[in-house]
């Protein structure tokens, strides 16, 4: 993975809010070419991602944590979505396998059909948006639907998808 492209993301990101592996809630500002998470002002260079990201992907605070400074915050930035970018790639699959048999939890058969930047499914009308596929992307991996119902609307479909051997 290109790390300008990651470092870029970064940068854009300054201001959201990210989740620590155990679920804190931090934001981080960028302050002279530095990264400073707002939980402990503690400056994390640049390097400090470089390092983490030769790495990738990452599956574990445990593989940088004696490699980088603030490893916790430096995972967590560099295994967000809206980091790593990888959903893109989910997205441009799911629209490659409209029309396509997939199965739910429960092995209901269903296809979809793409409507307006919209899945909908052919068992309902109703349409849901790139962003439930993101949201519930960003939660992976799910044990089931029912780790989505209040994230995401029709979460057996995204779920069904997004766990397809085809689109993960």
């Amino acid at each position: 993975m290109d790390f300008k492209a990651i470092w870029d993301r970064i940068l854009q990101n300054e201001g959201e809010e990210f989740k620590t592996v155990t679920g804190l809630p931090f934001t981080y500002k960028i302050i002279n070419g530095e990264v400073v998470p707002n939980r402990t002002n503690f400056p994390l260079g640049k390097v400090n991602f470089e390092k983490a990201a030769e790495l990738m992907p990452l599956k574990s605070v445990g593989q940088i944590s004696n490699i980088v400074y603030g490893s916790s915050y430096v995972y967590s930035i560099l295994t967000d979505v809206r980091i790593r970018m990888e959903f893109e790639a989910i997205w441009n699959r799911i629209l490659q396998n409209e029309g396509k048999e997939f199965k739910t939890k429960t092995e209901l058969p269903f296809t979809y059909k793409i409507v307006n930047g919209a899945v909908v499914p052919n068992r309902t009308k109703f349409p849901l948006a790139k962003a439930n596929f993101e949201k519930a992307a960003e939660l992976m991996p799910l044990l089931g639907p029912g780790q989505i119902n209040n994230t995401v609307y029709g979460p057996s479909y995204v779920y069904a998808i997004l766990t397809d051997i085809r689109i993960k």
